[in-house]
């Protein structure tokens, strides 16, 4: 999200945590994508950083990005919001991997039904297996529906409130879900 939230300096100044915002022209690879795992791995050596409050977000082929991250290294995220995100190939499985993250995903109600779809089809997996999700469908907008979450300080604190849960919170949510 660096372009839109570079554009409010106010904001990027009161940002609790660190943005970080690897950018792809060639869509997400596996080689992209362990490059990402690769940063997200070593910026701990160099900064101080939560480990358990890694919150993975991307727009549009960064949603997939999101999708892909999740998917190569689910243990490195508390959460994530792929924004305009198209459907993951298998999203049973990933909805099984992530199943104990926090997910919002975000899209414009108009938005093509590739992003759309693919959105309602990922959320749909996900409740199945009881993940922590939710999803913003957002009426009259179509794929620029990022400007708005954003620049917006709100989303930044829903980020802010994620993180991993612990061996005994894994335990009792894998408990409630068989009932």
């Amino acid at each position: 999200p660096c372009g839109v939230t570079s554009r409010n300096p106010a904001m990027v100044a009161n940002l609790p945590f660190i943005l970080v915002s690897p950018q792809s022209t060639r869509g997400w690879d596996a080689t992209m994508i362990k490059a990402v795992t690769s940063l997200l791995k070593v910026l701990p050596e160099h900064y101080r950083l939560d480990k358990d409050r890694v919150v993975v977000t991307g727009l549009s082929m960064g949603g997939i990005g999101s999708w892909a991250a999740l998917a190569d290294a689910p243990e490195l995220y508390a959460g994530a919001v792929p924004m305009c995100a198209r459907q993951w190939p298998d999203p049973d499985a990933l909805a099984l991997a992530i199943q104990n993250k926090s997910l919002w995903l975000i899209v414009g109600g108009v938005d093509a039904d590739a992003f759309l779809g693919g959105q309602i089809k990922m959320n749909a997996a996900l409740v199945e297996v009881g993940a922590d999700t939710q999803i913003k469908i957002v009426p009259n907008m179509g794929h620029g529906v990022w400007e708005i979450y954003y620049n917006n300080p709100e989303f930044y604190h829903w980020i802010a409130r994620q993180f991993r849960a612990s061996d005994a919170m894994l335990l009792q949510a894998n408990g409630f879900r068989k009932l």
